[in-house]
């Protein structure tokens, strides 16, 4: 025992603090190259600070030597996006806004980049028709003097309407840009795509490109925002099946009023085919000629005032609406006319509301149209020997519609309309010609708006106003419509 202790303290003194200083000295090997390799990260960080704060410099001097206007004219103001036409599918910069300075050209604008991709939205539009006659004897029905037979109608059975793409977005602080496709079984439309200001003084604002006209209350609203699943009968004789949908200019002005009262013009190209055009006319037969070069364009002027002022819980909304173009009609070689037609409109909505979600909408519309024409007819046209017959026309018409809808829960609506042509006064070389009356139509609906974004409505026709040639043939319709929105989608105004 006394020779093993001996050799045990000698291996604790001699062997261990070698063994264990050999691993010390590579654990602080291994620490040093640690340390010198964040040190030249470090170095390296350095670096790139010091070339950003030369970068950030030489910004700061190129900044300092532009112009600029105080500091309370560089900023911009934001404004509440409102929808300044009624029915408007996408959010539209209100007239009502008003600048006191133009935007600083030079100053770096905090636009959100967001806005650089457009807001888009989609909308698809079916029914299911049901009609009392078949489609074949439907389109040879027509409103004498008013709605020519053969205009394109969904047929009996399920039918997709269309579907509709928006897109919308800000372009810079002086413009934003709009556009409305409609696709269809038949093909793709430019239904609307135009400009509209945001920076204008004095209470103006400009639009441009194609659009729908302002003229009246319904024209300007596009399909699906209509409170029943087909348009008026006086629109649809005086604008035809799309409404008044032009390219041209638009200037409105939001008078400085303690309600609101916007006057507003338009100078479109005039190519609305129902009561205006801009086509020449042009047939010969058996010695007479019958011809019209086509009117200087832009050829139609439309002119507007829109008001509406509050009592409580109940909103009213006016309007006059006048238009005024020369007219080419085509339709066919057996029938044209040339000449100047004119047209007056008033509309009135009150909308009552009872609470957060229900409310009570009367709306009314009532147009008149005045057409002076020089017209031509082929009495025979398979046989040349028989000229053709030339005379004077003119023409006195009108109709209204007046629809009360009511909407009695959050998701539930119901309503009624009365369509009914007043007047339909044609003279033929001064005689006034014998023409039906009691141009009417009933309709009645109910919808169900499960969310904002979609739509189930089911509605009655009773249409008295369509002829076979002489004889009246009555027409009921059912629909049942279904209408969805995907998207970015603004809020309609009422």
């Amino acid at each position: 025992m006394k020779g093993i202790l001996p050799l045990v303290l000698s291996f604790l003194i001699f062997v261990v603090p070698r063994v264990y200083g050999a691993d010390i000295e590579s654990r602080l090997q291994a620490l040093e190259e640690i340390i010198r390799n964040q040190q030249m990260t470090i170095e390296k960080q350095q670096q790139e600070i010091e070339a950003l704060k030369t970068q950030a410099s030489a910004v700061k001097r190129i900044s300092e030597d532009k112009p600029s206007l105080p500091e309370e004219k560089n900023k911009i103001t934001r404004y509440e996006v409102k929808a300044s036409d009624p029915g408007m599918a996408y959010p539209v910069p209100p007239v009502e806004k008003k600048f006191s300075e133009l935007p600083n050209p030079f100053q770096v604008y905090s636009l959100s980049q967001s806005k650089f991709v457009p807001d888009i939205s989609f909308i698809i539009d079916g029914a299911y028709l049901g009609r009392n006659v078949n489609d074949e004897t439907f389109a040879k029905l027509a409103v004498p003097e008013l709605i020519p037979a053969g205009l394109s109608s969904p047929n009996r059975g399920f039918n997709l309407n269309y579907g509709e793409l928006s897109l919308y977005s800000q372009v810079d602080p002086y413009f934003d840009l709009s556009a409305t496709i409609p696709f269809s079984e038949n093909g793709v439309e430019l239904e609307e795509a135009f400009f509209r200001t945001t920076s204008l003084p004095w209470g103006l604002q400009m639009k441009g490109g194609k659009f729908r006209s302002s003229f009246g209350r319904l024209n300007v609203q596009h399909e699906h925002v209509w409170d029943f699943a087909d348009a008026p009968l006086v629109n649809r004789a005086f604008f035809g099946e799309d409404g008044l949908v032009e390219k041209g200019v638009q200037i409105n002005w939001l008078a400085p009023a303690p309600f609101y009262l916007l006057l507003g013009g338009e100078i479109l190209q005039g190519e609305n085919s129902a009561s205006f055009g801009t086509g020449a006319v042009n047939w010969q037969k058996n010695g007479v000629t019958f011809s019209q070069d086509s009117p200087q364009q832009p050829n139609l002027f439309v002119a507007y005032l829109k008001s509406s002022v509050d009592f409580g819980s109940l909103s009213l909304l006016g309007g006059l609406s006048y238009a005024q173009g020369q007219t080419r009609q085509n339709a066919s070689a057996a029938q044209m006319a040339y000449g100047d037609t004119k047209i007056y409109g008033v509309d009135l909505t009150a909308k009552y509301f009872i609470d957060s979600y229900r409310y009570l909408s009367w709306q009314n519309e009532y147009m008149y149209r005045h057409m002076n024409l020089t017209a031509e007819t082929d009495p025979a046209t398979d046989n040349p020997d028989q000229p053709l017959n030339v005379f004077g026309k003119e023409l006195k018409q009108s109709g209204f519609y007046s629809q009360l809808v009511y909407r009695f829960a959050q998701r539930w609506r119901i309503g009624a309309r009365y369509d009914r042509f007043v007047q339909n006064d044609v003279y033929v070389n001064g005689l006034k010609q014998d023409l039906p009356g009691g141009l009417d139509r009933v309709s009645a609906m109910l919808e169900f708006k499960p969310t904002e974004f979609s739509t189930l409505r089911l509605q009655f026709n009773r249409d008295n106003s369509l002829f076979d040639g002489t004889n009246r043939e009555p027409v009921n319709s059912v629909f049942l419509q279904f209408n969805m929105a995907i998207g970015a989608h603004g809020a309609h105004a009422y």
